[in-house]
């Protein structure tokens, strides 16, 4: 599907691919308290949905960045990218 007109010329403007949002899954808010923001979901080693970051693409929003809030139950403990991870290989968190 097409992306809102605002959120497909903040991917283009960042150079966001088309592979880049069916790798990892961006999506956009249309309504609610992340509404006009790309989604970056969080997913646990299991491809869960554990969290989310939404990033604003306005350069004039208050908040740059929204986090879920506490009662949304999200996990602290996942990381972005953890569900790509495989068994053999490393990773290095600093």
């Amino acid at each position: 599907g097409r992306w809102p007109y605002r959120i497909q010329r903040y991917a283009v403007r960042r150079n966001i691919t088309a592979e880049q949002v069916a790798r990892w899954r961006l999506g956009f808010a249309v309504e609610g308290r992340l509404r006009g923001r790309l989604v970056i979901p969080v997913r646990d080693s299991k491809a869960s949905l554990v969290s989310y970051t939404a990033r604003a693409v306005r350069d004039n929003e208050r908040r740059k960045y929204l986090e879920p809030k506490h009662e949304e139950g999200a996990s602290q403990a996942a990381i972005f990218g953890e569900e790509l991870w495989r068994p053999e290989q490393r990773a290095i968190v600093v």
